[in-house]
């Protein structure tokens, strides 16, 4: 019973320190295209690149993050990535030109990077084998909590107080994380343990920086997060352009909580019955409610959508994110979070660069009813690259 118990000191703390990394993460996701269009005065086009160029950091850091947490050890890559997503976020404070907030968001998306790779390594970790669906299904809650407080945190800041309060709010939730992250400790005995015995040293060959049993799922995930951009990033400015400014954040409440109050039956759903039983219908979710998003034009139907994409949202991540570690062996936990995380986070950039470009040239409802329909993508890519190997690999194995 105790080698599965799952709330322990360091899942509590590597779930803590998450939530402070989102916080910051949807609090500024938020806020930013407003500030860029009202503060630094430019054109809607620009808002994409402020999103697109802090993922693309994330993205170039995450597979040397990978190799680096197997090899140099979970703690100190910890500390190194707080220590920069810190010293970043404190920056914002001086930012008053366009071209410094592009220099200070691939600063701080190079911390974001690492942090939350060091985070979801070590969550993978502390996680027992047979509840591995149940913790990280807990872990990605806390995620979805910062997603329900941060977005909120953010708009009302600036909508009550100014740009100035919201970067000192965040550099404060920074200076917490990089706190939990020195009092911490990280590195578990088991940890040391699988490191000692079979992590190699770092190396920089496409085969060490990525792991390949975690690129299929990833594929899948990063045409995902490229549909899920066009929320995280314009669905504020789709509100405000409706006259909806008022409930804006509310939409990443319900959206939120709706993620939170399903994640314990779905984790548990997802240990007994296997991914493919609460993937599709997940898939089907989130495609219906951003068609329906797309055709919104009240403020009821807005946040009825919140609910509906939430609930597909809150099955497909953590499920993508528990199989990208599922089949990694131990001491290459950290380079398959890193590798699924590599092919997110490109979604997410891309997505929100081409669903700005889309949206300027077109409108908001056209936006998402593209972005719907390219779920059918990342379903097709999950039945083909997982769903049918992994069925053709247990018939195999009852053969024999």
């Amino acid at each position: 019973m105790k080698k599965d118990k799952l709330w322990t000191k360091d899942f509590i703390f590597v779930s803590v320190n998450s939530f402070f990394i989102f916080m910051i993460f949807y609090s500024l996701m938020t806020a930013l295209p407003f500030y860029v269009l009202d503060d630094l005065h430019q054109p809607q086009e620009s808002v994409g690149l402020v999103v697109s160029i802090f993922l693309l950091a994330s993205v170039l850091i995450r597979p040397f993050a990978g190799s680096w947490l197997d090899s140099i050890g979970r703690r100190k890559i910890l500390i190194l990535a707080l220590t920069i997503f810190l010293i970043s976020t404190g920056l914002y404070l001086l930012s008053n030109s366009y071209e410094f907030l592009l220099i200070l968001r691939f600063l701080q998306g190079i911390g974001f990077g690492l942090a939350t790779t060091a985070t979801g390594a070590i969550a993978a970790d502390v996680v027992p084998e047979s509840k591995r669906g149940q913790g990280i299904g807990y872990y990605g809650m806390f995620m979805s909590i910062a997603m329900v407080i941060g977005p909120y945190v953010g708009l009302t800041i600036i909508q009550h107080f100014s740009f100035t309060i919201l970067f000192i709010s965040c550099t404060v939730f920074a200076l917490i994380s990089f706190t939990l992250g020195i009092l911490g400790k990280s590195d578990t005995q088991k940890l040391k343990s699988v490191k000692q015995t079979n992590a190699p040293k770092a190396s920089y060959s496409l085969k060490a920086l990525f792991e390949t049993s975690a690129i299929p799922i990833a594929l899948a995930g990063s045409i995902f997060a490229f549909s899920y951009s066009s929320i995280s990033s314009y669905v504020s400015l789709f509100a405000a352009e409706l006259g909806l400014e008022a409930i804006a954040g509310v939409f990443f409440i319900i959206f939120g909580l709706t993620i939170v109050l399903s994640r314990p039956f779905t984790g548990k759903w997802y240990d007994l019955y296997g991914a493919n039983k609460v993937l599709y219908p997940a898939f089907i979710l989130y495609m219906v409610g951003m068609i329906l998003l797309s055709f919104t034009q009240n403020g009821l139907f807005y946040l009825v959508t919140a609910a509906i994409i939430g609930l597909g949202y809150g099955v497909i991540v953590p499920s993508f994110q528990t199989i990208s570690v599922q089949y990694a062996p131990d001491h290459r936990r950290g380079a398959a979070t890193a590798t699924y995380f590599f092919f997110f986070d490109s979604g997410f950039g891309i997505g929100a660069y081409v669903n700005g470009l889309i949206q300027a040239k077109t409108n908001f409802n056209l936006m998402f009813l593209i972005a719907g329909i390219i779920v059918i993508i990342s379903m097709i890519i999950y039945y083909f690259l997982h769903h049918k190997k992994q069925q053709h690999l247990s018939e195999y194995l009852s053969a024999s």
